[in-house]
């Protein structure tokens, strides 16, 4: 399991550990994926039905039609951290980056930051 997330959280080009390496057709991520959702898909569970199964199953897929049609263009590699970060964070992304990437902004930057993306 610990591979598969580092897989979906991919975002150098090398690195000493193959997994968290961004997706290219045929290199080691990529490979781990499609066996993973193999492996998923004959994973059963005695008298229970584990409903986040279906849905790692179909994100995973996802992100293999995604990389099969997007490395096909000019496209060198897929970075899939880009692909799985939630609203809250990319907000708050945001109010750093109004900040100028300051990383001990005050409270008073914050705020000041927070209410120019919320009223502006």
């Amino acid at each position: 399991m610990d591979k598969n997330f580092d897989c979906m959280n991919s975002e150098t080009l090398y690195g000493d550990n193959y997994y968290p390496s961004v997706i290219l057709i045929g290199n080691t991520p990529y490979d781990y994926l499609k066996a993973f959702v193999d492996y998923l898909k004959n994973t059963s569970f005695p008298h229970k039905k584990v409903h986040f199964i279906d849905g790692m199953i179909t994100t995973i897929n996802a992100v293999i039609t995604l990389s099969n049609e997007v490395l096909q263009r000019d496209t060198f590699f897929l970075r899939t951290k880009t692909l799985n970060q939630d609203r809250i964070e990319n907000f708050f992304q945001l109010v750093k980056k109004k900040g100028g990437n300051n990383r001990n902004p005050s409270v008073a930057e914050i705020k000041q930051n927070f209410e120019h993306l919320m009223f502006a």
